[in-house]
């Protein structure tokens, strides 16, 4: 792969992984949540919720099922992230 490819596919991840935090952090404000309360639910730190909401650090995907179950949330939402990394893909390809 080289290096416009890896940079586009690096900047791809960072740009979802911001949507995904945005998501999270959204909904988790709509139920009137601290972050405690959602990284108590999803058995995670607070501080890693936290890089998590702000873009900081991928997600796993066991780790984002545990806080989108946590968080009840819509599936119209979870489908907008699924949307976003496929237009990404798109874009990037």
């Amino acid at each position: 792969m080289d290096a416009s490819k890896r940079l586009a596919k690096s900047e791809r991840h960072l740009r979802l992984a911001r949507l995904t935090g945005e998501t999270i952090r959204r909904e988790r404000h709509l139920l009137h949540w601290t972050q405690g309360k959602l990284a108590h639910e999803a058995d995670l730190t607070t501080e890693t919720l936290g890089r998590i909401e702000r873009g900081e650090i991928f997600v796993t995907y066991p780790k984002l099922m545990d806080i989108l179950y946590a968080l009840d949330l819509p599936e119209a939402a979870c489908m907008a992230i699924l949307r976003h990394d496929a237009e990404l893909r798109r874009v990037a390809a």
